[in-house]
């Protein structure tokens, strides 16, 4: 299924972290409880990343994807701090930090079905 876009960087473990945006809004959150779904992408499992941290939707009227936080804890865009209730706008190559897992938000390519984002983190 085509993606709108990928979220790729380092998992909680340090590990390579690859989830696709595939059906709009889509959460982001904890694992657990809530099994992944095509809207729901597991973070990790630490209790630092609620069960719906975040959520990632496309806004119409300014014509970009934007990220919302649900969580006390927090989110790093940007590099800078947003708490809970904030809505922050995504372009493609924003670098997202959720408690130890730390993507890049990148959007598909016209031309092919997912987003590639090799080049920005061999730097």
């Amino acid at each position: 299924k085509p993606a709108y876009a990928k979220l790729w960087g380092r998992g909680e473990d340090g590990s390579e972290f690859t989830a696709y945006i595939t059906k709009l809004p889509t959460r982001l959150g904890r694992g657990g409880e809530i099994e992944p779904s095509a809207d729901f992408i597991v973070l990790g499992n630490a209790k630092g990343i609620s069960r719906h941290h975040a959520t990632i939707d496309w806004v119409p009227t300014k014509n970009c994807f934007c990220i919302i936080c649900h969580s006390k804890n927090g989110m790093i865009v940007h590099q800078e701090y947003f708490g809970k209730d904030s809505k922050v706008y995504l372009s493609s190559k924003s670098a997202l930090k959720i408690l130890d897992v730390s993507v890049y938000f990148l959007l598909a390519d016209n031309n092919t079905e997912e987003a590639d984002g090799e080049d920005i983190l061999k730097e």
